[in-house]
């Protein structure tokens, strides 16, 4: 319901509410979304109040690359 009124509130156009939904498709197959299960996937009324369309993902699968610290311990 929270998140319904966060919608409304924000009253898309048709091209926000493209970028809306193509913003929802890279977050939902991200790996911030996909770690541990969904564990950090945002409150529905979060993501739309502070615009998360809008944020960069990195895509699942993708892995940034280990420090030499790392590499020497093992991690």
């Amino acid at each position: 319901k929270k998140a319904l009124q966060a919608f409304i509130k924000i009253n898309p156009d048709d091209k926000l509410f493209k970028e809306i939904m193509a913003g929802l498709e890279k977050a939902k197959s991200s790996q911030q979304w996909r770690k541990d299960g969904g564990m950090f996937v945002p409150h529905p009324t979060t993501w739309l109040n502070r615009g998360g369309w809008e944020d960069e993902y990195e895509p699942a699968g993708s892995s940034t690359p280990k420090s030499e610290l790392d590499e020497a311990l093992g991690l």
